[in-house]
């Protein structure tokens, strides 16, 4: 099932020693002797020029697009309820006026057959009669 040769795992994860010896240098503490004390004085600068900060202030860039997103949020809300309601509205409609759609007979006019009359003749009598 494994391709992986039966190794020990030092073996396996061994890097070679030139590899090792440039990640040594890149990751290697600076050999300048002030480096530290300079990065703490950079370091409580800013916190004392920022002061003490409530968690919601590093958030300042995300409010214009927090407040998009929740308009956004509440425009589709608003949509799919005013959907919902027409459509119950048209059911509702729908109950009320049915009953009264089934008692209306349905209106068929028959044409007698005349000898002088053409289609054409019928279709307009009955288009102008509507």
């Amino acid at each position: 099932m494994n391709d992986v040769p039966d190794v020990p795992n030092e073996e396996r994860d061994a890097l070679p020693q030139s590899m090792r010896s440039a990640l040594r240098d890149i990751y290697a503490p600076p050999a300048h002797s002030g480096y530290w004390e300079t990065l703490e004085a950079r370091i409580l600068t800013r916190v004392r020029r920022e002061g003490a900060l409530t968690w919601w202030s590093h958030f300042p860039n995300f409010a214009r697009a927090g407040m998009a997103a929740a308009a956004a949020a509440i425009l589709l809300v608003c949509l799919v309820w005013f959907q919902e309601r027409r459509s119950e509205q048209r059911m509702a409609e729908d109950r009320l006026l049915q009953p009264l759609f089934d008692e209306v007979p349905v209106l068929v006019e028959t044409m007698a057959d005349e000898p002088n009359r053409t289609t054409r003749d019928a279709t307009l009598r009955y288009v102008i009669s509507r």
